[in-house]
């Protein structure tokens, strides 16, 4: 083989080296950056553990090559030593790797659907609390008009906080002031609870729609946490104002529930079904261990360095 096709031949061998590196860069934060639930100074450090230790392993390799072909105990040990430390690399490194990519082909959408559905749930607790005030302030027009009728005065003063005094005015009107107040009241404790989790709601779905990896999980963690809260409490308000006013309330608010524990690699590949995604992995390691493979048991390397230290 000429020099000039030697020259092609290494740096077509170490470019796909460095292919495979820069895939295992990328692909191995994006799955840790998911298996620590976004925890980033964790995320950055187990990438740059196993990335540059790999790359220290196989400049280690490459330069003693043709040293580790020579038969003898040393060598041999060394050999396997090398080969011993690169599994045991190699084996966390595409676990991460195949997660990444299973994150971010599988399951990327999955949540993304799931959450963007908590928009509609928001809109209908609006909309099963209007129903719910509707149905609260006609039970107090009907108890009121029965407890004028009937001069239960007792009922009035106890419930409605409606005095004789008062109730020597026109009726039509006191019923009128009376029920806008409550509905007033109840409005505002209902938005004061709604604001008090939407804010937060509502931006955190906004991370996650545009998949921002650094607050991802935290506002997976929000939406999840404060979702029932905001129903428990809104539950809660109706249920309180329906037993002053002597209603049964019968309000229903949507509940749904999402599992996605992207810190669990291999039930997500198996609820996936993306074992094809190994292949990547396979594909991951020849990139890395072209320089091995693609060189003849009897090649003589030259002291030449094409940068990082790597030997040709």
């Amino acid at each position: 083989m000429s020099e000039k096709s030697e020259n092609k031949l290494g740096f077509l061998k170490i470019g796909l080296m460095y292919i495979g590196l820069l895939l295992s860069v990328v692909a191995t934060f994006l799955g840790t950056i998911h298996f620590f639930k976004g925890q980033l100074v964790m995320a950055l450090i187990i990438t740059l553990v196993l990335t540059l230790g790999i790359y220290f392993l196989l400049d280690q390799l490459i330069r003693k090559r043709a040293e580790l072909h020579k038969n003898s105990t040393y060598n041999r040990n060394l050999s396997l030593l090398l080969y011993s430390l690169y599994l045991a690399l190699a084996l966390p490194l595409s676990y991460f790797t195949i997660h990444g990519f299973n994150v971010e082909l599988n399951v990327k959408n999955q949540v993304k659907n799931q959450y963007g559905n908590v928009r509609v749930e928001l809109d209908q607790i609006n909309d099963a609390s209007t129903k719910q005030t509707n149905k609260l302030i006609e039970h107090v027009d009907i108890n009121l008009q029965n407890f004028m009728a009937n001069k239960n005065y007792s009922k009035l003063e106890t419930i409605y906080n409606l005095d004789k005094d008062v109730l020597k005015g026109d009726e039509k009107q006191i019923r009128s002031s009376k029920k806008e107040g409550i509905r007033s009241d109840l409005n505002s404790k209902f938005e004061k609870i709604n604001q008090e989790y939407k804010t937060s709601i509502l931006k955190s779905l906004e991370n996650i729609a545009k998949w921002n990896l650094f607050e991802l999980h935290n506002a997976m963690a929000v939406v999840d946490s404060q979702m029932p809260m905001l129903k428990n409490k809104i539950e809660a308000l109706y249920l309180a104002e329906a037993t002053k006013y002597e209603f049964t309330p019968t309000i229903t608010l949507p509940s749904s529930k999402r599992e996605f524990e992207l810190s669990n690699p291999l039930q997500l590949l198996s609820q996936n079904g993306a074992y094809a995604l190994l292949l990547i992995g396979l594909l991951q390691h020849f990139l890395l261990l072209a320089p091995l493979f693609l060189t003849t048991s009897d090649k003589v390397y030259k002291s030449r360095k094409v940068g990082g230290g790597i030997e040709l």
